[in-house]
């Protein structure tokens, strides 16, 4: 039995179109692949007892958790320091724009209105810590 799974969103609209969206108030539902992926990923996870599980703020990670384990759906709790980086300036662009700024500057720049790959990190180890000592287990 797993102490903790770590499990990615379905593949996302804005995927399909190399569009990215790091602001959890912007409407990117999973794709019919990335709900494909969810329903055969299901089949193992899905079985499990989860003592807990947990989502960022954006809709395509809870769409996930729906697929991938619906009868645990409504124990998810939202863990905001898990959310995808802020890309400020770049959201809704093409992801290619940010990775030739990102080639431009350093992990600790910040693009305007959103947040440094540095900080992003720091935040990402933050919400694992408290995954760590606060999630029951196993936890999805």
């Amino acid at each position: 039995m797993p102490d903790f799974v770590l499990v990615r969103h379905g593949e996302s609209e804005f995927n399909t179109r190399n569009i990215l969206n790091g602001d959890p108030s912007v409407h990117n539902p999973l794709s019919d692949h990335g709900r494909k992926q969810c329903a055969e990923l299901a089949a193992t996870l899905g079985t499990i007892e989860w003592a807990s599980v947990w989502t960022t703020r954006f809709a395509r990670t809870k769409e996930s958790l729906a697929l991938i384990a619906p009868q645990h759906a409504h124990l998810g709790q939202e863990l905001p320091l898990l959310d995808d980086i802020n890309v400020g300036e770049f959201e809704g662009r093409p992801i290619d724009e940010f990775r030739a700024w990102r080639k431009l500057n350093t992990p600790d720049s910040i693009p305007t209105g959103g947040e440094s790959l540095v900080q992003a990190v720091e935040r990402y180890a933050h919400g694992l810590l408290h995954l760590l000592h606060h999630a029951p287990r196993p936890a999805l």
